[in-house]
């Protein structure tokens, strides 16, 4: 009963870290790793930022993806695009690559991927964006925290691009990452793939569940008589 209860305060600890890849877990129903931490929307700035109302699963003839847009029509369609196939999909210039989620502001402002933390702790996060269009016109990637500028990397050339990222990043739960795609040279040829995992140090996946948090306090005793033992 003791290495249980010792076991199970391990097993929820361990249970507060957390790792969330921003293709892998795309927030989708289609897609087994989904995860609700993601949203998508869009705006010029993250107080802007208003939900993608079109939904298009399986879209380019493949399974499973997904196709989400602002409902304007063109120039001011906001796009996003997840591959969760295994291979590069295109739509006219346009690459969707696996481990990507691509992301086409036009004239709308801006593209805006997502992540609220779900719980308090240090986190950190590497990633990329890269131009997705074989006639890439220049963007511009940025990353927020709670609507404060992090970083701002110019995307000039199809298939490369910036790095981007941070360490050791104290969020409350709630607080929110944004990546925003914006235009910097017109409507058109702009979509831009975006590639990020996020990690929290301490607090992130949840928290234990109700009966795992019952038999800590009834495992604290059995732990400190052992101590005074050894």
């Amino acid at each position: 009963m003791r290495k249980l209860m010792l076991f199970t305060i391990v097993a929820a600890s361990s249970a507060l870290a957390g790792s969330w890849d921003v293709a892998a877990d795309f927030n989708a129903s289609n897609n087994p790793g989904a995860s609700s931490v993601f949203s998508y929307g869009w705006g010029a700035t993250p107080a802007a930022f208003a939900a993608m109302s079109v939904v298009t699963q399986n879209c380019f003839a493949a399974s499973p993806t997904e196709c989400l847009n602002n409902g304007a029509s063109f120039p001011g369609t906001s796009s996003m695009e997840w591959n969760g196939t295994a291979g590069t999909l295109t739509s006219g210039t346009v690459n969707v690559f696996p481990g990507f989620v691509t992301m086409d502001p036009q004239s709308s402002g801006g593209t805006i991927l997502r992540f609220t933390a779900p719980t308090a702790g240090l986190y950190s996060m590497t990633g990329i964006f890269k131009g997705a269009d074989s006639g890439q016109s220049a963007t511009t990637g940025s990353v927020y925290h709670n609507g404060t500028s992090l970083q701002s990397v110019n995307v000039n050339t199809f298939l490369t691009g910036p790095t981007i990222g941070f360490s050791n990043l104290s969020l409350n739960a709630g607080d929110t990452i944004d990546f925003i795609v914006a235009s910097n040279s017109g409507c058109c040829y702009l979509s831009t793939a975006l590639g990020a995992t996020i990690t929290s140090q301490s607090g992130g996946s949840g928290v234990p569940e109700p009966g795992t948090l019952l038999l800590i306090p009834a495992a604290l005793p059995l732990i400190l008589r052992r101590r005074r033992h050894a």
